[in-house]
């Protein structure tokens, strides 16, 4: 299959470059000496930049293609479907070539890489499967985008280089959609999303971080609040540090802030869409002091959450502010 798809690739070239020679031998004067130039110019041009990036039949293709390519595989759980890939927008290229080799183009991903508006629907799922993901944040995410994107499946494949699943991840989406439909680990796996999706991990980030500060002020009351101090307690994950450094102190991974924006409270900021904010400040709004729903980083004024909020996509932050003594005597 690869090299009949390398052959027709190198006779596209053959028969289109044949065929403006043979305009250019039709054409008078002037004009054909310019054809002529303009497709020895174009020839010269693929040769410098087509040619040494294009596949041969002994090219070794990344193991996803080869397990993709599979008819069996390509025709049940690629053909027609609306998937949900898990990776970054970086890995555009790498998923679309994936699916070329596979040769079904007929694959609708909802979170419309390339497209940099869709993507910011939900930046904080995409790209946290890997080694180095609290497993639970990424279901969290996972479970609160799955009702609006009404995807028949989710894939998950190795990255470039053949990078490997990452185990808890592979896991954790086992543990809300069911066993994989398709697996060849750990090069790729496949779920199916079922009718009804768990919503056990929607105040999972929240959780987590409330109760690492609840911990933290007890423990050390009269010192600064900030991330890395509350990871070097170990009260805090060290998934939770920054991926890349921050100058700022309270800013931790998967868009979440922690804080005191004044010293008789505590506020926390985190990345979600409507649904995980829903199930976050049912939760916490006999506690909180505020609870807001809005565009901005730890934004005291951000508009309070409605009654009634509508499932969808987008991810805003859900700021939540406690007193300092309701963290103390929590």
């Amino acid at each position: 299959m690869f090299a009949f798809i390398c052959k027709r690739s190198y006779c596209v070239v053959v028969v289109v470059t044949r065929a403006a020679t043979r305009y250019a031998l039709l054409t008078q004067g002037s004009q054909r000496r310019l054809l002529a130039a303009l497709n020895m110019t174009t020839l010269l041009l693929i040769a410098a930049f087509w040619l040494p990036i294009m596949p041969f039949g002994t090219t070794t293709y990344p193991a996803v293609a080869r397990i993709l390519a599979r008819p069996s595989v390509a025709t049940t759980y690629l053909a027609g479907k609306r998937i949900l890939f898990v990776q970054n927008t970086t890995s555009l290229p790498h998923i679309l070539g994936m699916l070329a080799v596979s040769g079904e183009y007929s694959v609708v991903m909802p979170n419309l890489y390339g497209n940099a508006t869709a993507s910011l629907a939900y930046p904080t799922l995409l790209g946290l499967t890997t080694t180095v993901t609290d497993a639970r944040v990424y279901g969290g995410f996972l479970e609160s985008i799955l009702p609006s994107l009404q995807v028949a499946e989710v894939a998950d494949v190795a990255s470039e280089n053949d990078v490997p699943l990452a185990p808890g991840v592979v896991a954790e989406t086992s543990a809300i959609l069911g066993p994989p439909v398709f697996s060849s680990l750990p090069d790729v796996a496949i779920w199916k999303v079922p009718a009804t999706i768990k919503t056990d991990l929607l105040t999972y980030p929240l959780d987590v971080l409330y109760t690492a500060v609840s911990r933290f002020v007890r423990l050390f009351p009269q010192q600064p609040l900030t991330v890395s101090d509350l990871i070097g307690q170990g009260l805090l994950p060290a998934s939770f540090a920054p991926v890349i450094a921050n100058p700022d102190p309270h800013q931790t991974a998967y868009r979440a802030w922690i804080g005191q924006q004044a010293p008789d409270t505590v506020t926390f900021s985190l990345s979600t869409n409507e649904l995980g904010a829903w199930a976050m400040a049912e939760k916490y709004e006999s506690r909180a002091l505020t609870v807001g729903y809005g565009p901005e980083l730890a934004d005291a004024h951000a508009p309070p959450l409605p009654a009634h909020i509508e499932m969808g996509s987008a991810f805003e932050y859900l700021t939540v502010t406690f007193s300092l003594q309701a963290m103390l005597s929590a």
